[in-house]
């Protein structure tokens, strides 16, 4: 440390620093301490004999030690501290007393007052949990940290509230075992349930009573809920928002009863004035150019205002995932030519640009490819025609275009195939959104005799109809063969399958569901249809119908219907045998119907070797339930049904191969889905050629999987 000594003399100012140099750590006392052991100690407070002290670095370790007993479930621990400095020597000596009290392990959660469902109801969304030593050792719950207890009772003071007990009251204590553990007690008292009686409107002139009682969502005899009585003056604020009234404010008055327990609710509305929309303005795009952001945007100047549209362009901004944050607001019109700026709002839009390109490499194993890598380059906000400028202003020209770049090699034990996708959304400043794709496979999966190779690409436009439909049309071209790994007797024919599939089509799609990655209700199915035969080798149509719903059954577990059946007819000098391998429909392993090997359902050259089909039929439903939140652990039971033939337009159902079985479904590193399970066929043998075959593979192991 440095001391100044300031003298004045004879017009004259001295200054002296007096230098004190750091003492050096001569012992280090640690008393206290019964379950964390002193190395521990020590390596979380960073202090160690013969360094020199630092007190800030010193301090910030005991923060940290505190901060480590408390994260463990000691919550009285207490960390004191006292130093002994011998100026003269130098040295100091450290001296820390722990306390470090009840273990917080919570032995026992007890609730009292409440009924069964409600119990269950509770214990589903607070934080505070019963401690387990099958789960708790990686979930890190079952502590007991009294912040926690304390938002939780408000929690269950809330829930009851919304159920319709106004007086409701929460009060936790907790006692210790003979060991230390805690033993949490919730007694609550849920009081008297309250009902609606009167409920009524006022304040409104420009729209009609019926539209706007419509949106209380409320009525007399109802049970009391504040969360849906405020919900319904937000939905009448919002049906004024849509007729330009941006600044509709609604209040709720409620009336007790006197004597019995009963509450009137008043909603008070002040319409305030209608507004239209003037400019849109937009800063913070450093990268993104201001048209990809404009194509985002459900308002334009002249329009009568829409706050809903308005909360919609923040939504839709925020998911493009090109900026690390959107703030889309109004404010009083800048410019006023006739005098009625007024009557108009401005709308800002500021954003805050973020990364958006990933560059990753990846290493896993399934059961169908065994052990597989590769490395994978994206950029979501791709600029195409920013390569002009890339010598003069670098590769940050690349960005802001609203484009979609992926670039994937992935190298298999069975499977090697290299992708290239660049996606343009509103091409040429129309909705549809452009799509191109070049892609090479090397398939080993099928036969140990050879190997399927397909190289080639497509070329598609979508075009967005609502919300959940869309339609498409699309021409791919693709060059297959076949290359031997050894001589083979039974198996495809070489030449027939060495040629260009030239085809184009047009597919309807529909997606309602709630997630996109982990849906828990709603429907998503297609259909497409193509012809191939427009110049190449093979000519053939093809036809796919696929459907997946989602349902809740109970309050966690989801039921999930899957259904897809895929159909191929050749036409012209194509006959049934000369479809290609690649073209040809293939169901069994742990992405189809588990339980069975892959592929191996339907016709067979042999024991082991697939023929494929071109009818194929694939029927799945599951039940997953979730079993942890963090980490994300779900389990599910399963019952699959797949059939492949070689008749056109032809299912048997009588030839179904199905199969039951349960798995686990978790996420690993950044939300990577990971599938595994047992799947028991119900025929897991069959007559091949008068010999009896094992068509089974009872494990299954998977990156992704089935829904």
């Amino acid at each position: 440390s440095v001391e100044p000594k300031v003298e004045f003399s004879e017009g004259k100012t001295n200054i002296a620093l007096h230098l004190i140099a750091k003492p050096s750590i001569r012992n280090i006392h640690i008393s206290g301490n019964q379950v964390v052991p002193e190395h521990k100690i020590l390596k979380t407070l960073q202090i160690y004999r013969n360094d020199l002290f630092e007190r800030e670095k010193f301090l910030k370790g005991l923060d940290d030690l505190r901060t480590y007993y408390l994260k463990r479930g000691y919550f009285a621990s207490s960390v004191d501290y006292s130093l002994e400095h011998n100026q003269e020597k130098g040295h100091i000596d450290v001296l820390i007393k722990i306390n470090e009290g009840p273990c917080g392990k919570i032995k026992q959660l007890t609730f009292s007052g409440i009924s069964r469902s409600e119990k269950s109801d509770i214990q589903e969304f607070i934080q505070t949990k019963q401690h387990s030593t099958t789960t708790s050792w990686f979930t890190g719950a079952g502590l007991y940290h009294p912040d926690i207890v304390e938002q939780d009772s408000l929690a269950i003071t809330n829930y009851l509230h919304n159920n319709g007990y106004a007086d409701a009251i929460v009060n936790s204590h907790y006692d210790l075992d003979d060991k230390g553990n805690i033993l949490l007690y919730m007694d609550i008292d849920r009081g008297s349930r309250y009902t609606l009686g009167h409920v009524h409107i006022q304040g409104f002139e420009v729209l009609p009573k019926r539209l706007i009682e419509k949106q209380s969502q409320v009525g007399p005899n109802d049970l009391y809920c504040p969360d849906k009585i405020w919900d319904g003056a937000h939905k009448i604020k919002q049906t004024y928002a849509k007729y330009g009234y941006i600044n509709t404010n609604v209040d709720v008055l409620f009336i007790p009863h006197a004597t019995r327990p009963i509450y009137d609710v008043t909603y008070e509305v002040s319409e305030g004035s209608p507004y239209k929309v003037g400019l849109i303005k937009i800063t913070g795009n450093t990268h993104t150019k201001s048209d990809v952001i404009l194509h985002e945007t459900s308002l334009f100047p002249g329009d009568t205002f829409n706050r809903l549209k308005l909360e919609d362009t923040e939504q839709r901004l925020r998911n493009t995932g090109y900026f690390q944050s959107v703030s889309v607001y109004t404010v009083r019109s800048q410019l006023d030519p006739m005098g009625n700026a007024d009557q108009y709002r401005d709308i800002f839009v500021e954003v805050k640009e973020t990364t958006t390109g990933n560059l990753g490499l990846f290493l896993g194993f399934s059961s169908l490819d065994n052990l597989f890598g590769g490395i994978e380059l994206s950029e979501s906000n791709f600029d195409l025609f920013g390569a002009r400028n890339i010598f003069s202003k670098g590769f940050r020209c690349l960005r802001g275009g609203g484009e979609h770049l992926f670039l994937k090699a992935n190298f298999g034990d069975k499977v090697t195939d290299y992708t290239l996708k660049w996606t343009k959304p509103h091409f040429l400043n129309t909705p549809w959104i452009l799509g191109i794709e070049l892609d090479k496979s090397i398939n080993r999966a099928l036969s140990k005799d050879y190997a399927v190779q397909t190289y080639g690409g497509n070329v598609s436009t979508t075009y967005i109809l609502n919300e959940h439909l869309k339609y498409g049309l699309f021409y791919r071209g693709s060059q297959t063969s076949l290359h031997e790994k050894r001589k083979f007797l039974l198996g495809p024919n070489i030449d027939s399958n060495k040629g260009f599939v030239s085809a184009a089509g047009v597919n309807l799609n529909y997606d309602s569901v709630d997630s996109p990655r982990t849906p828990t209700t709603g429907i998503r199915g297609g259909v497409t249809f193509e012809v191939s035969g427009l110049g190449g080798t093979y000519h053939f149509t093809k036809l796919s119908l696929n459907s997946s719903i989602y349902r809740k059954l109970t309050r966690k577990g989801i039921l999930k219907i899957k259904g897809e059946a895929q159909f191929i007819k050749p036409y012209s000098n194509t006959t049934a045998e000369g479809v290609p391998v690649s073209e040809r429909f293939f169901l069994g392993g742990e992405t189809t119907v588990r339980g069975y090997k892959s592929f191996i359902i339907g016709p067979k050259y042999s024991a082991t070797e697939p023929q494929g089909g071109l009818s194929s039929l694939l029927i799945s439903e599951e039940f997953q339930y979730p079993l942890i939140r963090q980490p994300n652990i779900s389990a599910f039971v399963f019952l699959d049904s797949g059939f492949v033939g070689l008749q056109e337009y032809k299912i048997s159902l009588k030839d179904l191969r199905s199969s039951a079985g349960f798995g686990l479904r978790f996420d690993v590193m950044n939300n990577v889905p990971v599938m595994l399970g047992f799947g028991w066929p119900f025929r897991p043998t069959e007559t091949l050629n008068g010999e009896k075959i094992d068509v089974s593979q009872r494990f299954f192991f998977a990156l992704g999987g089935m829904f």
